[in-house]
């Protein structure tokens, strides 16, 4: 299941039908699942790791980690955790987004505001290797915000179909969040657009 444009896990027991959460960890996202009687294998990513493999007991909800490929691979190595954000836009919808920046970077400074595929998909704030350009720009005093406009998932129903019949509904949620993102943090007043068909300058 989808949450706040990440990816969480449920299970029903058909006894009592009762919904269980199983917490993965703070941050984490799942990407693949296998399962065998009340234990699963998982693959997650967070904010510092990719794709590594956890052992999740469904009983208990423990879960433990028994793979570190990224740390075994590149000591030394780390990822720039990204931090969530939330912008209220013109009609009163709240835009959730992550902000990835540098600490040693001090006021405002170059941003890209990069914009998911989709429209129904999400940022999740999860390290990963496919965007790697948001890391070094980060790492060379770039902001990089990723947006979930209207039409991602894992915002409910409404936020999902918001874009149905109003074609510029997801562009208004990204232009609205960008005016109001200058205010609320360090961004500078030239702000690089990217989505996965196009890209361009603004200033």
């Amino acid at each position: 299941m989808r949450d706040g444009g990440q990816t969480i896990v449920l299970s029903l027991a058909l006894s009592d039908t009762e919904v269980r959460l199983h917490d993965v960890g703070p941050g984490t996202i799942v990407s693949a699942l296998t399962i065998a009687g009340m234990r699963a294998v998982v693959r997650v990513s967070d904010a510092t790791t990719v794709g590594e493999l956890a052992l999740l007991d469904l009983a208990t909800a423990e879960t433990v980690r028994f793979t570190n490929h990224w740390g075994e691979a590149l000591p030394g190595v780390e990822f720039l955790p990204a931090q969530p954000v939330r912008f209220e836009i013109s009609d009163g919808t709240i835009v959730h987004g992550w902000l990835l920046r540098a600490p040693e970077t001090e006021g405002s400074a170059p941003t890209l505001l990069d914009i998911h595929g989709g429209p129904h998909n999400a940022w999740t704030g999860a390290a990963d290797t496919a965007h790697l350009y948001h890391q070094m720009l980060a790492a060379r005093g770039w902001n990089i915000v990723m947006l979930n406009p209207r039409a991602s998932d894992g915002y409910g129903e409404a936020f999902y179909t918001a874009a149905l019949g109003h074609g510029a509904r997801p562009t208004n949620s990204i232009s609205s969040s960008r005016s109001t993102s200058s205010r609320q943090t360090a961004l500078s007043t030239r702000t690089g657009w990217l989505s996965r068909a196009t890209a361009m300058a603004d200033s």
